[in-house]
């Protein structure tokens, strides 16, 4: 016990021992310059930026903090004048595009103003056009470029209004021949009288006698008609319309008819 005591005093005193002092190491970082000389200025954070800090709050795309002032071509300005400058740039630049579309705008309404609105096309025009007859023969029995307007394969004619009124469509195959017809408005149903239960008694591959059984006959007419392989009269095809009440919407159902058979059908708020 005794021994541990005196050994534990000595580690005691050892411990508050002073110890000579050693040298201080030089710093690796600190300048060895000799006095008097002065260090370089540090280079700019940016190259085109001012080491200024950045204000508080002034944000760019991105996210990141720009500083106040930017260097420009002719001297430093701050963000909202460069701002309002690329403004400026780009309504200078789109200026010129805008007059052109304005002045593409007004040629085409001077165009279409000066160019006549075909009407004038009737029920006897429609049929006056025969199967078999060329562009040109079609657009003479419909009335002339007055009523119509004619391409290379169709030929399109107006009662009225070319957007909203009565029209006909004419297609002609590729040796030039009238092949399909069809209306919209040009006939009109005499007495719109079909109902659903009438409907519904038409089924598939009835002929049209027996589809006059079922339905009016005055409460329907013929929309359009095709010969698809003209001159080949082969296939026949025929579309009727019949109307339950007069008036452009109001309910009505389709019969289509392949050589003399019903072959589909179709009705819209048939009651």
């Amino acid at each position: 016990m005794h021994f541990a005591r005196r050994n534990s005093t000595r580690i005691h005193h050892d411990s508050q021992r002073e110890h000579p002092a050693q040298p201080a190491r030089p710093s690796p970082y600190r300048s060895r310059r000799p006095p008097g000389i002065r260090a370089p200025s540090p280079p700019p954070r940016h190259p085109i930026t001012r080491c200024c800090p950045p204000r508080a709050g002034l944000r760019w795309s991105g996210g990141r903090d720009l500083p106040e002032t930017v260097r420009v071509q002719d001297g430093p300005r701050t963000l909202h004048q460069v701002e309002g400058r690329m403004s400026r740039m780009l309504k200078k630049a789109w200026r010129p595009l805008v007059a052109l579309a304005a002045a593409a705008v007004a040629v085409v309404g001077t165009a279409t103003n000066t160019q006549a609105q075909p009407s004038g096309f009737t029920p006897e025009h429609y049929n006056q056009i025969q199967f078999g007859m060329t562009v040109e023969q079609a657009l003479a029995a419909g009335g002339g470029p007055q009523s119509c307007w004619a391409t290379e394969s169709t030929l399109e004619c107006f009662a009225k209004d070319p957007l909203n009124g009565p029209h006909a469509s004419f297609e002609f195959t590729r040796a030039g021949q009238l092949s399909r017809k069809w209306h919209e408005g040009i006939f009109e149903v005499k007495t719109p009288s079909i109902t659903l239960a009438q409907y519904d008694k038409v089924a598939l591959g009835m002929t049209e006698e027996q589809l006059w059984l079922a339905v009016s006959k005055d409460s329907c007419v013929l929309k359009g008609e095709a010969y698809p392989f003209y001159p080949s009269k082969q296939r026949y095809e025929r579309e009727y319309m019949c109307a339950a009440e007069p008036g452009p919407h109001a309910p009505r159902a389709w019969f289509w008819f392949t050589n003399g058979a019903l072959t589909d059908k179709y009705k819209s708020i048939l009651t």
